[in-house]
Order: C-alpha cells, then structure tokens, then sequence
C-alpha cells in the first residue's frame, strides 16, 4: 500500500515540478517494500490462506465469473460502498486517485491483516485515511463559492443516502432488503444506547469502565508491554511508550495481559499468532517463564472467577 501510495503522489505532484535529491529517498523506500513484499510471500510466507499473492484477487473474479449467490453478494456489497464514496469522489479526484492507488494491493492480492497481528495490522488501517481525506476533500469542494449551486443537490442526496443506510440491512441475502428494525444499528441510535446505558451499549460501557479502571493503575509516563486491546485506554491515560506483547519484555516497566487460572495458578496470555493454537500455547509457555522471571505479579483485575486482567511490575 506504501508502495502504490507512494507512487501515485509522484505520478500526481511529482512530474510537476523539478526534481530535487531528497526526492530519492521515496523512492529508495519504495525499492525496499518492494523488495521486502516479494521475498516475504515467496521465502517467508507459508499460511496456507495467503499461500499466493494473487490467490485472493483470481478467486474474486472467479466469484464474480459464477455468477450466482456469492457474486450477487460482492455485487451489493460494492453498489453499498460505491454509492456513498464516489459522488464525493468526483469533487475531489486527485485525493480518489491516490485513495484507490493505496487500495490496489488489496485488489489484486491477498496481504492477510486481521488474520495475523491483531486491528494495527489489517488491511483496511492503511487504505481508509485516504478514503476519509477523500470525502472530506470532495465534500468541501461542494461548499465553494463556484459549486454554491449544488449545495442543495448535495444536501437532497446525502438525506436520501442517509434514509438509504438507515433502513438497509447489509446482512441479509444478495438482494436488498430494507427493515425499519435497522435503524437501531445506526450512528444516532447507537448515540441514544450510550446516552442512555441502555441495550448492547451496557456491556461496551462496562468493558470500558473495566478498561479504564487497568489503565488508571499504571502511573503516566511508563513504558508497557501490552496487546491490541488495552492500548487506547492507556495512551488517553498518559502511557505514550507502548510495545506490542511480547515487543519490549525486559525493557518495559509494566506488563498487562489478561491471565487464565489453571489450578489456582495464574497463566499469563497475550501471545497472538496466526499459525494456530497450537502455536500460540507453545508461546505461552514461553513467555510465561520469561515473565516469572524478569517480573513481580502486582495486581489481577478479573473479570470472570477465572479470567481477568494482570499487571507485571519488572523486578
């Protein structure tokens, strides 16, 4: 995505003007991605879903070429999302241009993402700014003093869009379905829900109260190891020096990581792989010895008789 994204600003801005040394270094890192992409998935990669770049982007044609419920489901699942992106798009055709540049990888292969690491390593984290710089861009353009006329135009269609999402159910079969029962699911009744500590909102108010209340014992400042879902709530708390477990054991003052108990025994987690159980068991057992070894148990946080939350203070 760096790669594609990368060139396309050239492509765009950097023909236009003369070149100087520094410009270089671009395309330097863009030489080395490239590089990097390849030895990986043809040395290093050997996940049996993403056995081949190009396994993801020929099933999808070959879904497309069928012809029958799968299609129809990309079908609908591309007109939800083309709807709302491409008028916007139009207004602002240089940032859509790179936007759709830096989704090319995912077009045309398989990268993996959420599969592997956890959220900061999926696919769509690094496409999507572009995508919201490009609705802001285009939408902007529309509020110009020379495009003051399609204002209303805009302002009928973005009401019509909204109704459209609101009582469209993206999950029912290929064909569209609308419901009034979905407008629970959106933005504004969801808003209600957390207003109010009502419906599924409870439980997300009460996982982020639990969260909180973790973050709130590790002083500001500190430097912790941790995994994908604590780090929000201890960034807001002031801990800026954040290393993805098991990244930074031995160096980090702090360890949280949520914890089993086997016989009266806490069991230190975390480890995430997508190699499979196994894998991640035999990592555990690792760690766990690693952990006991460099670090005190200061404070369990359950949330469950046999789960809950550890924090580890380096000894």
């Amino acid at each position: 995505m760096l790669v594609a994204g990368t060139l396309a600003d050239y492509a765009l801005f950097g023909l236009r003007r003369q070149w100087s040394r520094l410009d270089i270094l671009p395309l330097v890192l863009v030489t080395f991605l490239t590089t990097y992409v390849y030895v990986y998935m043809h040395f290093v990669q050997h996940d049996p879903d993403y056995a081949s770049f190009l396994s993801g982007s020929l099933n999808f044609f070959s879904v497309i070429g069928a012809n029958g419920d799968a299609a129809k489901a990309i079908y609908k699942f591309l007109f939800i999302n083309l709807l709302l992106l491409v008028p916007f798009a139009i207004f602002a055709k240089r940032w859509a241009f790179i936007g759709l540049c830096s989704m090319v990888p995912n077009l045309i292969g398989s990268i993996g993402g959420a599969e592997k690491l956890g959220w900061t390593t999926h696919y769509h984290s690094f496409y999507f700014p572009f995508l919201i710089i490009t609705l802001i861009m285009g939408a902007s353009s529309l509020f110009q003093e020379r495009s003051r006329r399609l204002v209303p135009i805009a302002l009928t269609v973005a009401i019509g869009v909204t109704l459209f999402y609101a009582l469209l159910d993206p999950f029912s079969p290929p064909s569209l379905r609308f419901s009034l029962k979905q407008v629970r699911e959106t933005g504004l009744a969801k808003a209600v829900e957390f207003t109010t500590v009502s419906g599924p909102a409870a439980a997300i108010i009460k996982r982020s109260e639990y969260l909180k209340n973790i973050a709130a014992f590790i002083p500001p400042g500190s430097e912790v190891s941790t995994t994908e879902s604590y780090m929000p709530l201890l960034y807001d708390h002031g801990v800026k020096l954040i290393h993805f477990y098991p990244l930074g054991l031995g160096e980090s003052e702090y360890i949280v990581v949520p914890y089993s108990q086997e016989h009266s025994v806490p069991r230190w987690e975390g480890f995430v792989s997508y190699l499979g159980p196994e894998v991640i068991e035999q990592a555990n057992t690792c760690l766990q010895n690693r952990l006991n070894e460099k670090y005190t148990f200061v404070k369990a946080f359950p949330d469950s008789p046999l789960t809950g939350t550890a924090i580890l203070q380096r000894k």
